[in-house]
This record gives C-alpha cells, structure tokens and sequence, in this order.
C-alpha cells in the first residue's frame, strides 16, 4: 500500500534530515501557480513556494503538485488573471522533477476569461512533452479562425499586464483590481476584440465565439464598477451606491444566464 501526505501549513518546508519511506506520496501544497516569486508568509526563512517545492522534489520518492491559486488578479471572482507563460514553464518543471500527479485548487470554469489558460494547463498536463506554442496556436486558429491574432492580442495583453501587477502587488486584495483592470487596459482591451469581431463578421460560428470572449470582457468592466462602488460603500454606507451595485449584479445574472459556460 501506499501512504499521502500533504507537505501544507507548518509542514511545507522539506524537512532537514527525516526522509520519506519509499511508500510514501508527499502531496506538495507550493503555491507558485500563477506567481513564481511569492513568499510563504509562515516561512521562518522567507522561502518562496517555489523553493520549497524544489527543496522537497530532491528528497521525495513520489509526490503530486497540489498548489493554491489563490485570487493574485482576480482568479476565483473569474476576471481574467492570466498566466500561460507562467504555467507552460511550470507545468513542464514539475514534469521534469518526477512528479506524478497534478490537483490544482482551485478551477473554477471561467471560460471567457480564462480559455486559453484552462487550454493549455489541460494539454500540458497530459502531455508536459508537447510544444506549448503548438497548443497555442491550435486554440486561437481552430476557435477563433480569422480572428485568432486579434484574439490571442487580446489575452496576452492582459496577461503582461497582470504579471507585472502581481509582481508588484502579489496578493494585493479585491479592491486593488481597478488599478489593473484600469479604463486604459480595458478600453484597449475592447478595441482589440473590436477587431476581432470585424475580422469574421461573415463566420457564424467563429463571431459567436468572439462575443463568448467578449461575455468576459463585459463582466470584467461591471465588477470593476462593483468594486469601486463597494470600496466606497464600506467607507459610508449609502443607499445609492447600494443600488447601483445591486443593478449591476442583475446585469451579471443575465450575462451569466445568456452565457451559461462564459463564467
């Protein structure tokens, strides 16, 4: 038979001399997905997630990567916190370090906004072997036929954009979003899909599928709105602002319901 362990909380560093018996799987919890620099906060020596998870892949005779997301830019509230580049380097780390298995929690199914994410981790995780920018192209050109330059443009701006916020901010908090998703970023976002949009006008279902992308988008600039309403809100409490925040979540009800598989 044989034994799992979670290396989580108190037991996430490697330990210094005991080793784990052959029969044993440690389920690693390093919460580097999504943000390879960030610190274990209960780290007495101020190890990055990423550190442990190579201090203990020297040592295990197996384990699995059980990595947190976390919500760095927005991952469990479904904005499009992206990080492909990211996740294509580490999925074919942890693959090179023996592991044998992946858990990530947690993925919620925001297909709008985090398609190609979920694309690649699905590929790659089956196959670490395979050649990611393949995969890549694979997604934009077959989902989004002529549109799929303007679509991947589209992503991979926000993912820059992202990666340099959680950088800097690392797990900054819900009402530190507006400051990424700012009006700059998602007007530039629009102008992007705008053209995607017009680039198969003519395709039936590839111009469903831009309007799917678009569903993110949309939800995206409303929960902004939302936050910073909010953010207010708590500072003093008034029933317009109530409102207007209660508007705009029937306004993501009928989103989500037009668009059941987008969020």
């Amino acid at each position: 038979y044989r034994v799992l362990m979670m290396s989580y909380g108190h037991s996430r560093p490697a330990p210094v001399k005991a080793r784990p018996a052959p029969n044993v799987i440690i389920s690693i919890v390093a919460n580097f997905y999504g943000r390879t620099h960030l610190v274990d906060r209960g780290s007495t020596r101020g190890d990055t997630y990423r550190q442990q998870f190579e201090a203990w892949a020297k040592i295990v005779p197996s384990m699995l990567w059980r990595p947190n997301t976390g919500s760095p830019a927005g991952w469990q509230q479904g904005l499009p916190d992206l990080s492909v580049q990211q996740t294509i380097r580490d999925l074919k780390d942890v693959a090179k370090a023996h592991c044998e298995g992946i858990y990530i929690d947690s993925v919620w199914e925001h297909w709008a906004t985090h398609g190609p994410q979920y694309y690649i981790m699905a590929q790659l995780a089956w196959n670490p072997d395979a050649d990611a920018e393949a995969i890549l192209h694979d997604y934009y050109h077959r989902a989004f036929g002529a549109a799929a330059g303007h679509v991947r443009e589209y992503f991979e701006s926000i993912e820059a954009a992202r990666m340099a916020f959680t950088l800097k901010n690392g797990e900054a908090g819900v009402f530190s979003f507006p400051q990424l998703y700012n009006d700059a970023l998602l007007n530039h976002s629009q102008n992007r899909l705008d053209r995607a949009s017009a680039a198969v006008a003519g395709n039936e279902i590839h111009a469903r599928r831009v309007a799917f992308i678009q569903t993110g988008l949309t939800y995206t600039r409303i929960q902004m709105e939302n936050i910073r309403h909010m953010e207010s809100y708590w500072n003093k409490k008034d029933d317009a602002i109530a409102a207007r925040v209660r508007k705009n979540w029937e306004t993501i009800e009928k989103l989500v319901a037009d668009n059941p598989f987008a969020l």
